[in-house]
């Protein structure tokens, strides 16, 4: 047969994929697939991680600065009280004021439910829920000499557990995924 004959095709050669070859491969794709997915969402909990501790940390300027104007910190632990202290709209003792406001509003992500009064304003953290700040409200006999700010992370775990005095408690099963736990 000379060289620019085609040669007839053999039953025998090998021509395409077999099932089990393509359900390797299927499989190899999926498992590298997951781990980019896993990677992906890992980064972006991380950033979003980063930003509540920025937040967190202008909040925590902004209540010191607070205490220093007033004397001590707002007694609260209702996210839209602690919001209505910082823009300069609610005093110590809870009574009006209009002072000018301690924390720049455009940059902490926030929730309007009236844009006109402000009414309803909080903090939110990264994941749309409010940043828990607690101070004197909930615990008989606080002894802490500061507040508690915290976030409740990725896995929306409400941070619950304080132990006596108001400290809280970083050991407790239900703050586990807690951002935080900042305090002047």
């Amino acid at each position: 047969m000379c060289r620019h004959c085609i040669s007839p095709v053999s039953f025998g050669s090998r021509g395409a994929f077999t099932l089990i070859e393509l359900m390797v491969a299927c499989a190899i794709v999926a498992v590298l697939a997951g781990i980019a997915v896993g990677g992906v969402q890992y980064a972006v909990d991380s950033g979003r991680a980063a930003r509540a501790r920025s937040d967190m940390a202008r909040i925590a300027a902004a209540l010191e600065e607070y205490r220093h104007r007033y004397g001590d910190f707002p007694s609260t632990d209702r996210p839209d009280e602690l919001c209505a202290s910082l823009l300069g709209r609610r005093g110590p003792a809870g009574g009006p004021l209009e002072d000018p406001a301690l924390v720049d509003v455009d940059r902490l992500v926030t929730a309007f439910n009236d844009s006109s009064s402000n009414a309803g304003l909080v903090f939110l953290d990264p994941w749309r829920r409010p940043y828990v700040y607690i101070y004197k409200v909930p615990v008989a006999g606080w002894t802490n000499p500061s507040f508690v700010l915290c976030s409740e992370g990725f896995a929306g775990t409400s941070p619950a557990a304080l132990v006596a005095g108001g400290y809280p408690d970083t050991d407790a099963t239900a703050n586990r995924g807690v951002i935080g736990w900042d305090g002047g």
